[in-house]
């Protein structure tokens, strides 16, 4: 046993009759782990905010005139190493989340946007129309809690963003596409934390649509 003691730094004390450590003990993983990402992270090159501003005339210098990318790597590069004015941004997610094909082009992405929205619209009808049965069935029961749940998460979502101060009706398209989307899905049903999931893409796209 004093061969043990003596490898990980313990004492034997006559006195107490029990094994103490002579030495502080050794950082927790934790510890050791948040020692570890803050050298990541000051090790890093840029930081948000100083890197350069991606321009229009770069963005749309990566398409021909069909409206196609052309530069798939410089699209990456963009992702990478640029911040993005709104208005861009709102373009560039809808090929980074796979709504826009990457290599569409205008005439056919007007097309996918116009397939969506009857999509979309043919679901908010599908389940607005259950509700509105007199008669209570499994289909009006589900709607009925999903809206419960989540009516209950749409008024505490980003409520501080001017996305949803300045246009109510806002919060009222997150409640909808919500629905929507659990409607949809069955399996998949609802969460808490698919509102703040679904609300980061609505307000940076802007287009219930794509969100």
């Amino acid at each position: 046993s004093s061969g043990i003691n003596a490898e990980y730094g313990l004492q034997h004390s006559p006195s107490q009759g029990l094994l103490q450590k002579d030495r502080p003990p050794s950082p927790s993983l934790f510890d050791r782990s948040i020692e570890f990402l803050k050298r990541e992270f000051d090790s890093l090159k840029f930081t948000l905010g100083t890197r350069p501003m991606l321009t229009h005339a770069e963005w749309f210098g990566i398409f021909n005139s069909d409206g196609q990318m052309i530069n798939e790597e410089s699209y990456r590069q963009f992702l990478l190493e640029y911040d993005w004015p709104p208005e861009l941004l709102q373009e560039g997610w809808k090929y980074l989340f796979q709504f826009y094909c990457i290599l569409s082009n205008h005439e056919e992405r007007v097309l996918r946007e116009k397939d969506k929205e009857k999509e979309l619209e043919h679901l908010l009808v599908a389940w607005s129309q259950i509700l509105k049965l007199e008669k209570q069935n499994v289909e009006k029961t589900r709607v009925e809690k999903l809206l419960y749940l989540i009516n209950k998460d749409v008024p505490r979502t980003d409520r501080d963003l001017d996305f949803y101060i300045n246009n109510p009706e806002n919060s009222e398209i997150l409640r909808d596409l919500l629905v929507t989307f659990c409607f949809a899905n069955p399996d998949i049903g609802y969460v808490q934390g698919m509102n703040e999931v679904l609300s980061l893409f609505l307000v940076t796209v802007e287009n219930k649509v794509a969100a």
